[in-house]
């Protein structure tokens, strides 16, 4: 649990599981920002579902973009919250997310297992230095 502002959340710390129940009228900003935190593992999120049928705003459309990109699973859920302290009819929207990285794959993405050949051509009379450095300095002036 973070003891502050989720949205405003800049700290180091990495999860592997997001469980959240974030306001319904900023549960796109908050889902949005939970999927920026996490590098690889699950997002459990609990949305009004108007918040993704209705993607009228450009918060809401990046959030159904990057649902799609990520396969989410999305289960519609009604009158859930009729027994609630707080009681309401509205329907809400079980978001599931499981996103699998590994360090190593983006550390060397796009690096080819190849080696390519040099253009350039080396001199010719390099020697190997040797410990003595003012002796190398005398030769590399000489």
């Amino acid at each position: 649990m973070l003891d502050t502002d989720f949205l405003q959340y800049a700290g180091r710390d990495h999860f592997d599981l997001i469980i959240m129940n974030p306001p319904f009228d900023h549960g796109d900003l908050h889902l949005l920002k939970a999927i920026d935190i996490m590098y690889s593992g699950e997002i459990i999120c609990l949305l009004n579902a108007e918040t993704i049928r209705n993607p009228y705003t450009n918060s809401r459309r990046e959030l159904a973009k990057r649902l799609a990109d990520l396969n989410a699973e999305i289960e519609y859920i009604e009158e859930a919250f009729l027994e609630a302290e707080r009681e309401t009819a509205v329907e809400v929207a079980l978001v599931y997310i499981k996103i699998e990285r590994k360090v190593e794959e983006d550390l060397f993405a796009g690096v080819k297992d190849s080696e390519e050949s040099c253009t350039d051509t080396a001199k010719q009379d390099w020697e190997v230095a040797t410990r003595n450095k003012i002796r190398d300095m005398v030769a590399d002036y000489d």
